[in-house]
């Protein structure tokens, strides 16, 4: 299967899983009314966000390999897109990870891998989807290895 397929479903398949989890918040929301003086009710869930797990990144072939894990509320979900961003440009991968699930993402660098030195530093950018529509950024440097 050509990659540009393969990028092009995984990607349908992220944008199904954040409507999914949409939809699954929208039946499941609570239909008893809230005091305004109740903490409980003021209180918002905690943001999905996609953590980085190593301060690293590995070179295997034209690909950056990124170590991270979803962290946020139990019953949710992070959908969103991974740049990094480094000498060589910016390039980027979608991602979809269900709570508390840890995974490698494979950066594709297309020829700009021979750009890059081992020892140079990129900075990785995650843009996670939220319940709200929003999106939360969480960043790192990472050394490329």
């Amino acid at each position: 299967m050509p990659t540009q397929i393969r990028s092009l479903l995984f990607f349908v398949f992220a944008a199904l899983t954040v409507a999914a989890v949409l939809a699954a918040s929208a039946f499941g929301a609570s239909t008893s009314e809230a005091t305004p003086g109740d903490p409980a009710a003021e209180e918002a869930p905690p943001e999905m966000t996609l953590q980085f797990t190593r301060h690293r990144a590995v070179l295997a072939g034209p690909r950056a390999l990124v170590h991270v894990k979803c962290a946020g509320y139990e019953a949710g979900a992070c959908v969103g897109t991974l740049a990094l961003r480094g000498p060589a440009g910016s390039h980027k991968v979608p991602y979809s990870l269900e709570h508390g699930e840890r995974r490698i993402l494979a950066v594709p660098l297309g020829s700009d891998c021979d750009a890059i030195d081992p020892g140079t530093e990129a900075r990785a950018v995650a843009s996670t989807l939220q319940l709200t529509g929003t999106s939360v950024r969480t960043s790192s440097i990472l050394r490329i290895k």
